[in-house]
């Protein structure tokens, strides 16, 4: 029984492993975005953001709470209190040219003008602001996400014209010897073909390892496992247009930026309203720091209230408030500036679509015409009429054709989807 108890287990583990280790065969865009971003070390500040500001908020919290403190203080002076009149006075005073006293002191501030409500408004707007500062520089890692998304992409429709040009060439390969066997084609040209056959695949093997290496970083940066033949998955493209409006994360940073700033206004405003607090003091002292006539070593207490208001402060308030609206024009230009930036860019983009628009249509046409070109070369090779020279440099040039409409396709799919990741419409 406990053989098979632990063959199950064991069938169990193995089944787990085979599931953890199997890889992805597919991976769309948006799910390139998600996984990055959840892969990106810096999100674990976001934890640590808000650690950081409720140990704050417990501090502004504590500082309601009374103030203890033990002090000490000794003095050495050259002179003590004396009457004048000497002998004729009948009060003798004998206070020695030293004092020492040691006390614990409490205060607690029972009015603070609103100090600690705008502290805690400050803190709490900034942690906010700090929190999107993280989702701005999160966002940059889309640019990385596509540029190798589309990287595999285009090496990929590399490999696929160039399986398609092996292909053609072997079915001319197999046509040329056949008519090396009847005498009527020289075996060089069959030697021709198969060198051009053997750089296609050194070129493809080439090809494979930069694909290789491209998914080996978008793997690292989405912490996926994908097959070498994955699918990426694009999203739908057909409902795209230009002038898409702006909403990138960098334009929520401004305004919380803008507010936590303003919150500053209350703590100005809280900071020239008069405090009121409480006070006592209780230790010994010698002589008697309260009984002028006692010499002894003496304890003694002290409490009161206490109130303090800053009337004329030259001017200070009124500069930090002109300051805070500095800062916040600062802000304001930073926002137009980073707008105004990308907008630069949107004529380029409308540039960039329409020619790619009109060379995918253009080499569409020349596609067209140089396999048109080369079949009838196809049926001159095959009755010996042009030289194997002639037909490869023509499957070449139709080769290059395709190569370069394939090409154009996915570059207009990717200028799009840069243009949707700048605009912050993805």
């Amino acid at each position: 029984m406990k053989k098979k108890h632990h063959f199950i287990l064991l069938f169990g583990v193995l089944c787990l492993t085979s599931g953890w280790a199997q890889r992805s065969t597919s991976l769309s865009l948006l799910d390139a975005y998600s996984f990055a971003k959840a892969q990106y070390p810096l999100l674990g500040n976001h934890p640590l953001l808000q650690q950081a500001s409720d140990l704050r908020l417990e501090n502004i919290e504590k500082s309601k709470l009374p103030t203890i403190q033990w002090k000490a203080d000794a003095t050495l002076q050259s002179e003590v209190v004396q009457f004048p009149g000497g002998e004729m006075v009948p009060i003798s005073i004998d206070l020695p040219l030293y004092n020492v006293k040691t006390y614990a002191e409490a205060n607690y501030l029972l009015y603070d003008g609103g100090l600690r409500a705008a502290q805690k408004e400050v803190e709490k707007l900034q942690l906010t602001a700090d929190q999107q500062s993280l989702e701005v520089d999160v966002y940059h890692l889309r640019e990385q996400v596509n540029r190798y998304f589309f990287g595999i992409l285009l090496l990929r429709e590399q490999v696929k014209l160039l399986d398609v040009t092996l292909k053609d060439l072997e079915e001319k390969k197999t046509t040329l010897e056949a008519g090396v066997r009847h005498g009527v084609v020289l075996e060089s040209e069959v030697d021709k073909m198969a060198v051009r056959q053997l750089e296609i695949r050194a070129e493809q093997e080439q090809v494979q390892r930069d694909i290789r290496s491209y998914l080996s970083v978008l793997e690292e940066l989405t912490g996926t496992s994908l097959t070498d033949d994955a699918q990426l998955k694009l999203p739908n493209l057909d409902a795209f247009r230009l002038n898409q409006t702006l909403t990138r994360p960098e334009q929520t940073l401004f305004q919380y930026q803008k507010q936590s700033l303003l919150a500053n206004e209350k703590l100005i405003e809280a900071n020239r309203k008069p405090k009121l607090s409480a006070f006592a003091k209780a230790g010994f002292g010698y002589p008697n720091p309260l009984n002028f006539f006692d010499n002894s070593v003496s304890p003694y207490a002290i409490g009161g209230l206490g109130f303090s208001w800053n009337v004329f402060d030259w001017g200070k308030e009124g500069r930090d408030r002109e300051l805070l609206t500095v800062k916040s024009q600062m802000i304001d230009n930073q926002q137009k500036t980073f707008e105004h930036n990308l907008n630069l860019t949107e004529r380029k983009y409308q540039e960039d679509v329409a020619k790619l628009e009109d060379r995918i249509a253009r080499y569409r046409q020349i596609a067209d015409l140089q396999n048109k070109i080369l079949q009838q070369l196809s049926s001159q090779l095959e009755h010996g009429v042009i030289t194997v020279a002639d037909y490869l440099t023509q499957a070449n040039a139709e080769l290059r054709a395709r190569q370069e409409l394939e090409l154009h396709q996915v570059q207009l799919q990717q200028v799009k989807i840069d243009y949707l990741t700048q605009r912050g419409a993805l």
